[in-house]
């Protein structure tokens, strides 16, 4: 099987990224579309069962199973969503141009985006490598709108009379509302 190279981030350095990316989103006044303490808390939980997941993934391989693999799929779409709105809502690192405190918010922002691209680059490369080791796994599938009234630029477009995706398979209205992840 193969694991996730030991040049991403471990663990540690990975929850204190998450920690960073949190406090930036929650206290940061100039983001353009911050996302709500709720969706931030939820995002963060699931954040860190992913982090717990590919930690026991990687310390016992042969523990991990089927079941364990399809509950961590269903955290794909929402954790993927979020780690993509915090990038829209970060404000870009030149709009503090002419501010007197550029300098320092310039760094905040860039270290933001930095991070986000770390998260979602290692968020990624779990769901590939998960993929590989289960291929009879198949992740959720939505399509992406933008939605003034919504808490995320990017929506799940399934309802009711929504047809199914391409891949046959269509996404159940408040699939927010997940089992807990089984460790």
């Amino acid at each position: 099987m193969d694991m996730i190279s030991t040049d991403t981030p471990d663990f540690l350095q990975l929850n204190s990224l998450l920690q960073q990316c949190l406090t930036f989103a929650a206290d940061n006044t100039y983001q353009q579309r911050p996302l709500s303490p709720t969706r931030l808390s939820a995002f963060a939980t699931q954040m860190q069962q992913l982090f717990v997941f590919n930690e026991r993934w990687q310390l016992m391989p042969e523990q991990t199973g089927l079941l364990q693999a399809e509950q961590v799929c269903h955290l794909y779409l929402d954790t993927q969503n979020a780690l993509i709105d915090l990038m829209y809502s970060c404000p870009q690192p030149a709009d503090a141009e002419h501010w007197f405190d550029y300098q320092q918010e310039f760094q905040a922002r860039t270290q933001q985006i930095n991070n986000l691209k770390t998260l979602f680059d290692w968020h990624q490369q779990l769901y590939q490598q998960l993929l590989q080791r289960f291929p009879q796994l198949q992740l959720p599938v939505a399509n992406p709108t933008i939605d003034p009234k919504a808490d995320s630029i990017v929506q799940q477009t399934a309802g009711a009379s929504a047809a199914p995706e391409s891949t046959g398979e269509g996404i159940a209205p408040g699939h927010c509302s997940l089992p807990a992840l089984q460790l």
